[in-house]
């Protein structure tokens, strides 16, 4: 509390100053001189308090990454710096905007544990959420900026956690990350460790979960080898510190309608607006507001707005940031809102022309497809597709058959991920040497849980781990095969 009121001293300069900007925000014995001024707490909304909090955090914050570099570079130490790699707050995307390099951490399903015997893991699909996990990870890029992502997942035991083994892969692609990679213990040559004991499958233990593995698999041919082509274009988001501080719920999230973005085109952070001409190098092709509807798209090197479309949602959004601010940030995550501002964010992007009119996004359908044509996510059916050159692959929840381009499902007992690559440097079509992968689910054996869905484990069970049997069957037109 005494470093927050000098700060607060610093900034208004006295008590009354204070009280005449927070108003009945400063409560009854809160006193910059006594340094009795509490922070917001953490599931505070927007208001005054909040935005200072969040302000004075963002100080401390730069202050010590500024001083632990200067430190590094004191021993001789000449690389890039990182920092603050999981907090999803927009004060935490203004703290990384001023890093050199920006690394993430983020999960879907990361485990609750309250006890050895009570760990609980949850059992929706991430697909159906529209990828939120990896959509959080895409808002965090800042453009210009080295991009890593240290830590993700899809985590054991969820039922659904094949679908990372497409997702995650597919669109780190697509966004042109600089890396990323699982946590942890990706290479395991035995179910026995080091010290002779049984190594069962346990959350964030790669090596020994098939599931994880196969998502390894498909990152080097996707990623690493290059499968997924990049956005063929670049939205800046333009984020300031209105954005970060006073329009932002502590701990909150980027707005939905912003991260969906990263789904179709390419997206990146642009703290303050500054990267869009770095070193007379155009950084991005269109630009968005993070709070507002409009799109910016750059012309003879200028960024020139086009006419932004809206609806009853936008409109009552608008309103609400205009007259009620305090209650306009926690409408605004009502899904039904949320979802006017995607359906309008996106009618703005095919009006202008940045999606090709075959493009098959739709919002109300749930779906969702790359500027590439080659990523098409269904959140309302849990599918997602790949179609590449080299690549073609799908996960899937509903048994149906499914065509891609030249690999078909025929047939499926249950839900599995499919993907066929070609292993020879040929196009699929005529490739003599492909990899079938088949992901489904896998559990050490006599899993014990104290409920039908699944979710909550009272014993992880032990060796051998087994894998959930699948009968698909595939056909795949190849040139090659009647040779």
């Amino acid at each position: 509390k005494q470093s927050f009121a000098k700060w607060l001293k610093a900034k208004y300069g006295s008590q009354e100053s204070l009280k005449a900007a927070w108003g009945n925000e400063l409560k009854d014995g809160e006193n910059i001189e006594t340094a009795s001024v509490s922070f917001a707490p953490p599931d505070a909304w927007v208001s005054k308090r909040t935005a200072d909090t969040q302000a004075f955090n963002y100080d401390i914050e730069k202050k010590t990454v500024d001083w632990m570099t200067q430190f590094l570079l004191s021993l001789g130490y000449q690389g890039l710096v990182t920092a603050y790699n999981f907090t999803l707050a927009p004060s935490a995307h203004a703290t990384r905007g001023q890093l050199q390099w920006v690394d993430m951490h983020n999960y879907f399903g990361h485990p609750e544990y309250y006890g050895v015997h009570d760990i609980r893991v949850r059992q929706d699909s991430m697909l159906q959420t529209a990828a939120e996990y990896i959509r959080e990870i895409m808002a965090t890029k800042h453009i210009a900026k080295p991009f890593t992502v240290t830590e993700h997942g899809q985590v054991f035991w969820n039922q659904y956690r094949r679908e990372n083994g497409l997702a995650l892969p597919a669109y780190a692609a697509f966004q042109g990350w600089d890396g990323f990679c699982q946590h942890s213990s990706a290479v395991s040559l035995s179910y026995k460790g080091l010290n002779g004991k049984d190594m069962i499958i346990q959350p964030f233990n790669v090596g020994v979960d098939p599931i994880a593995r196969a998502t390894e698999t498909l990152a080097a041919l996707l990623y690493a080898r290059g499968d997924v082509a990049p956005a063929k274009r670049r939205l800046g988001i333009k984020f300031g510190p209105d954005d970060a501080f006073v329009k932002s719920g502590y701990l909150g999230n980027i707005p939905s309608d912003i991260s969906k973005l990263g789904l179709v085109t390419g997206i990146g952070l642009d703290w303050q607006g500054k990267t869009f001409s770095r070193a007379k190098q155009i950084q991005y092709d269109g630009q968005v507001d993070y709070n507002q509807q409009g799109l910016w798209l750059r012309k003879d090197n200028v960024l020139k707005p086009k006419q932004a479309s809206t609806n009853v949602g936008v409109k009552v959004d608008g309103l609400l940031k205009k007259y009620a601010e305090g209650v306009a940030n926690r409408v605004g995550k009502v899904k039904l809102i949320a979802d006017e501002r995607w359906s309008a964010r996106l009618k703005t992007l095919k009006n202008a022309g940045w999606l090709p009119s075959s493009n098959l996004t739709n919002s109300e359908d749930g779906l969702y497809q790359s500027d590439t044509g080659e990523i098409v996510l269904n959140a309302h059916e849990k599918w997602m597709t790949v179609v590449t050159p080299k690549t073609e692959a799908v996960v899937f929840d509903d048994i149906q058959p499914i065509n891609l381009n030249l690999l078909n499902v025929l047939s499926a007992e249950s839900g599995a991920l499919v993907a066929v690559s070609a292993m020879d440097n040929q196009p699929l079509l005529s490739s003599a040497r492909m990899l079938v992968v088949l992901s489904t689910d896998a559990r050490n054996s006599d899993m014990q849980f104290s409920d039908n869905n699944h979710f909550k484990a009272t014993d992880l069970g032990h060796l051998p781990v087994l894998i959930r049997a699948n009968r698909v069957k595939l056909a795949i037109k190849n040139t090659s095969i009647s040779k």
